[in-house]
């Protein structure tokens, strides 16, 4: 699948759309509000495992490591409002919203409690919401290279810099639709919210850090400011293991999946 630069913590783009389910197969989405939320069930087993996608992403990015975990035990993986099959009628994208929706869609497709989450980038932010706002629900937590307000690099690095990086962007990104705007305008506060979060349940939790420095301009300041985030969330969780990932710089689900079925399969075993 192609990686395109909407921002280095966060952003691969997928086309938008919606296909109409057949009421001879098992249903792959559910009415949530005005919208029909896209779901893919695979597997079966206890406890239930649950993918969410990072910015703009569609469930796709965790066929990898969901075909991996699926043959241990249940998994689910979805798209948000106006994210791959999912509709979209104006749906809130702050964190609130979108933990909201996936409660919602786990209540409707029946999935059992407590259940592990696993987030990407923005989906980090999501679980971590969720995590604190349904903590009876979580039997486990697996942070994959958690995104950060970009606030912060933009004040730790020169204009000329950020100029260029912004740059850099724009040559690779595709055009947001409606959704993911509403997503990316989002961002920075989705993440400032989701570092005040400071109380989880008592729960394993393994947090990933990818730490491959790359030519995209301030790569080095975003890999160090990131890591110093990380740390930060690492501070308010007591016992969660966190891992370097060396072999990736923010897809590490993609990058090097076996490291985070490993971290999954962890939590699957107690």
């Amino acid at each position: 699948m192609k990686k395109v630069f909407c921002l280095v913590m966060f952003g691969m783009i997928m086309s938008p759309g919606f296909s109409q389910t057949n009421s001879q197969k098992p249903a792959t989405s559910v009415l949530i509000g005005k919208s029909r939320i896209y779901f893919h069930r695979q597997g079966a087993g206890n406890p239930a495992v649950v993918f969410v996608s990072g910015m703009a992403h569609d469930h796709t990015t965790w066929k990898s490591v969901q075909d991996s975990i699926s043959v241990k035990t249940l998994t689910v993986s979805y798209d948000r409002a106006g994210l791959g099959k999912s509709e979209y009628h104006g749906e809130g994208k702050n964190i609130t919203a979108m933990a909201t929706e996936l409660n919602e869609l786990l209540s409707k497709i029946a999935i059992p409690s407590p259940f592990i989450l696993v987030g990407h980038s923005l989906g980090c932010q999501i679980i971590k919401k969720y995590a604190s706002l349904y903590p009876k629900q979580i039997k486990g937590l697996v942070f994959v290279d958690p995104g950060y307000d970009e606030n912060l690099l933009k004040s730790r690095i020169p204009d000329s810099l950020w100029q260029k990086r912004n740059e850099m962007i724009k040559k690779y990104q595709m055009e947001f639709n409606d959704a993911q705007e509403a997503e990316n305008k989002m961002r920075n506060e989705s993440c400032e919210e989701a570092d005040k979060i400071t109380q989880l349940p008592n729960v394993l939790v393994v947090l990933l850090t990818a730490t491959m420095v790359t030519g995209f301009p301030a790569s080095a300041m975003e890999q160090k400011l990131k890591k110093e985030r990380h740390l930060s969330w690492l501070k308010t969780i007591p016992g969660a293991k966190h891992i370097l990932v060396n072999t990736s710089w923010h897809y590490i689900h993609t990058d090097a999946p076996a490291e985070v079925v490993k971290a999954i399969e962890t939590l699957i075993a107690k």
